[in-house]
């Protein structure tokens, strides 16, 4: 997957990664009373795209995934609306970061714990 990396950061052990690539699945578009997003939809000024938050480690282990689709832009980098707002507006990108983050969060933790357990176990 990826038409696109949107946006990347790393530190010394991991990178959050937005990607998306095109959507592959039917369309609901019963929302567009106009026609027009379907329009431009079939005239590719418009594309539909799957979008796609990963927290990996330095090693390329993903820790988190999530996933958002049917997103409509003309160009998938406007996914990263309101950067800069502090939070004051809603955002499916702050908020797929985020989540990524807390499961990344959650399973670092589970995992040290799986860790903590079999390290006992064998010094028994």
């Amino acid at each position: 997957m990826t038409a696109c990396t949107i946006w990347t950061f790393e530190t010394r052990n991991f990178a959050v990664i937005v990607d998306c690539d095109y959507e592959q699945d039917w369309l609901d578009l019963s929302w567009d009373e106009t026609g027009e997003v379907a329009e431009k939809l079939a005239t590719g000024e418009w594309n539909a795209y799957t979008m796609r938050a990963r927290l990996l480690t330095r090693h390329g282990d993903e820790l988190a995934c999530d996933y958002l689709g049917a997103s409509i832009y003309a160009n998938p980098t406007e996914f990263r609306d309101h950067i800069g707002s502090r939070g004051q507006w809603g955002s499916y990108f702050t908020d797929m970061v985020r989540t990524v983050l807390a499961e990344g969060r959650a399973e670092i933790k589970a995992r040290a714990e799986c860790y903590t357990d079999a390290a006992k176990a064998l010094s028994h």
